[in-house]
């Protein structure tokens, strides 16, 4: 689902895993850089958290795939007519 950036409507993400982690019972699943870089305002992670055996660590890695996908696309920002990002 696509939708305007100037929607109001926020995108929640379920069934994000870590990259390359396994997807249990989930048909479809993304890693938390994927879905944000797919439009993502929110993700829902339950049971990679809360089975984890660190769930800190969980949420670390986590939030460590989205900074770096971010950070990816910061730098393959569109150039605008002035050849300028």
């Amino acid at each position: 689902l696509a939708m305007p950036k100037s929607s109001s409507l926020s995108c929640v993400t379920p069934g994000v895993r870590a990259a390359g982690a396994p997807k249990q019972d989930q048909k479809r699943t993304l890693s938390a850089g994927q879905a944000v870089a797919a439009g993502a305002d929110f993700l829902v992670v339950g049971r990679p958290i809360t089975e984890a055996e660190d769930p800190l660590e969980a949420v670390k890695s986590l939030a460590e795939d989205m900074y770096l996908t971010q950070q990816k696309g910061a730098r393959r920002a569109p150039k605008t007519k002035k050849g300028k990002a």
